[in-house]
């Protein structure tokens, strides 16, 4: 049996039980990612670039011969520090709970690989599962779950499918198949004819698609029109892990749209518009946060919550640093500035 002292990180462990894996990053939004690159970020020799509550967020999944066999996934979390790399000794810590759980496994490959309860795993929620599953599946050259024909019979207009009967899960299946299905014009074509929670539940799917043209039309529309139903979705689907200026456009504006700004808007634009932030957007945004605190009375506790998330993306850890000697921020962004950093020495003293 292979000891816990022979095993020294979760790729060695997930190779040393004769699987094959795959990793996805659920930081923020899906990824999938390369086994190096999940070695370097498990290793603390690269930092994390997506994280998440001062955690690193995985999904993991394994199988043993080929893909289309059974799959095992782990949901992982793993804490990382000031630098942004993840810590080892929790790294380690889990893997001692891995291999004195699953040591036999290592060694049987009927094994089930059932983890027990432990501090480093979590469950998504429905509709961040829904999305790793599509993602998933495409990724390994698996079939679209068995929800999604109905949800494409539903766009396309080919059965009399009732939309109540569609799911999350075969949404999202058919949001990432849309050249397969052929369904980009069909939905440009027929969107406003949806129903409010078909429309949501499309949009929020179409986060992890490159938008055409026509699609981010849509899309841009439906968020204009600021409907408390679906413009958190919109705003959303228009999620792009490039750098766009057409996008950081749209994200001005919403920035300056007063009637929209909430903590779920501030939320979804840190969560899933970051790589869109300049330096400007990233001081406007911080202002934003620190005008909110004050208005809803949170004490200083959201302004800070939201620098400390910003501050910790290696893309966004300059420009957000740079505003604590920055002679243009305005006063109400130095004053969340100086009492974020007069709490910080308070709890240091206690």
């Amino acid at each position: 049996m292979t000891s816990p002292a022979d095993i020294n990180s979760i790729s060695e462990f997930l190779l040393h039980a004769g699987t094959n894996f795959q990793v996805f990053d659920m930081g923020r939004g899906v990824q999938p990612i390369p086994t190096q690159t999940f070695l370097n970020w498990e290793s603390a020799s690269e930092v994390v670039p997506r994280p998440r509550q001062q955690h690193a967020w995985f999904g993991i999944v394994f199988w043993q011969g080929e893909a289309s066999q059974s799959h095992f996934i782990w949901f992982v979390k793993l804490p990382i520090d000031e630098r942004g790399l993840i810590i080892c000794a929790a790294r380690n810590h889990f893997l001692q709970i891995v291999v004195e759980a699953l040591g036999e496994s290592l060694a049987n490959n009927n094994q089930a690989f059932e983890l027990p309860d432990n501090p480093y795993v979590f469950k998504p929620a429905q509709l961040l599962m829904a999305q790793f599953g599509a993602l998933c599946r495409k990724t390994l050259n698996l079939p679209a779950s068995e929800d999604t024909k109905k949800a494409v019979y539903y766009f396309q207009q080919k059965a009399s499918v009732n939309w109540q009967d569609l799911s999350v899960q075969g949404i999202a299946d058919s949001c990432l198949r849309l050249n397969e299905y052929k369904l980009e014009p069909i939905i440009c074509k027929h969107f406003d004819s949806y129903p409010n929670p078909v429309k949501k539940a499309l949009l929020e799917s179409l986060e992890n698609t490159l938008l055409n043209d026509g699609l981010f039309g849509v899309v841009k529309t439906e968020l204009d029109k600021s409907d408390p139903e679906t413009f958190h979705a919109a705003l959303q689907a228009l999620h792009s892990e490039t750098a766009s200026p057409r996008l950081q456009q749209v994200i001005s504006q919403v920035m300056q749209n007063e009637d929209v700004l909430n903590m779920d808007t501030l939320s979804i634009l840190a969560a899933r518009h970051y790589t869109q932030f300049t330096p400007a957007l990233v001081q406007r945004f911080l202002t934003l946060c620190a005008q909110f605190d004050q208005q809803e009375n949170y004490d200083g506790a959201l302004f800070a919550g939201f620098f400390s998330d910003l501050v910790q993306l290696p893309a966004l850890r300059t420009s957000v640093l740079s505003l604590l000697r920055s002679p243009e921020r305005c006063e109400i962004l130095s004053q969340a500035i100086g009492r974020l950093f007069s709490q910080t020495q308070g709890h240091a003293k206690q």
